[in-house]
């Protein structure tokens, strides 16, 4: 690894964290350009974000290493698909906490630029596959715990249909938002709880919500047109 002249003449340990962020956005632009020469700046501030759990570095970092995500993201083979299920920014998000969460409680020191892109490429993509394998078990889902009766009528709807549905009886957005990440993308109640904590706290709150949810469609079979 490289070291500038300028790291060389100023402690980084005691450099703010806007004045590495300055410096990490320029060693980024040249790593990308093939003119690498060096990134003492980007290892520090990934120190600070990572072994040191600095929420401001973490943020810096976040800051200058969006938009490479949004372009690993828009080149992803399975980019398409991944974005009618959930928004771009829904994956950038969470391909940023699962590096995290990873990094910090392995305690992973990153001696490169390089090496922490890749770490944080893969995550990207574990992310988008997971949507994807989770979308494809959503219409067993939707069925399953189901009658007899009421499964043949709902299987006769095309999934949107179905969500449609779903959301006309759910008017709270809160309770949209929950019916979507149950039924469209197949997760468990347990999974909303450790993946959404700043949304979704408690589990029996999302079991509440998923009988009623049953409790209405048994009420509704009369609307579902077969």
């Amino acid at each position: 690894m490289n070291s500038s002249p300028s790291s060389q003449s100023f402690p980084l340990s005691i450099m703010s964290t806007a004045a590495l962020l300055d410096h990490c956005v320029n060693e980024i632009v040249l790593y990308h350009r093939g003119e690498v020469q060096g990134d003492t700046y980007c290892v520090e501030l990934l120190r600070r974000a990572t072994l040191q759990n600095d929420q401001d570095a973490w943020q810096a970092l976040q800051q200058c290493l969006s938009e490479t995500v949004r372009g690993w993201l828009d080149c992803h083979p399975h980019r398409e698909i991944a974005c009618r299920m959930d928004k771009e920014e829904h994956y950038v998000t969470q391909a940023f906490e699962r590096f995290f969460q990873a990094t910090v409680h392995q305690q992973i020191v990153f001696s490169t630029l390089a090496a922490a892109l890749l770490s944080l490429r893969t995550y990207l993509n574990s992310t988008l596959l997971d949507a994807l394998r989770v979308s494809s078990r959503s219409r067993k889902i939707m069925l399953s715990g189901r009658s007899e009766a009421e499964q043949s009528r709902l299987s006769c709807l095309k999934q949107n249909e179905v969500w449609e549905m779903l959301r006309n009886m759910l008017p709270d957005m809160r309770e949209q938002r929950l019916v979507y990440l149950l039924y469209q993308c197949g997760l468990k109640s347990e999974d909303i709880v450790h993946t959404y904590p700043q949304e979704f706290q408690d589990v029996e709150e999302i079991a509440c919500l998923r009988l009623r949810l049953i409790q209405r469609l048994l009420d509704s079979e009369d609307q579902l047109d077969v």
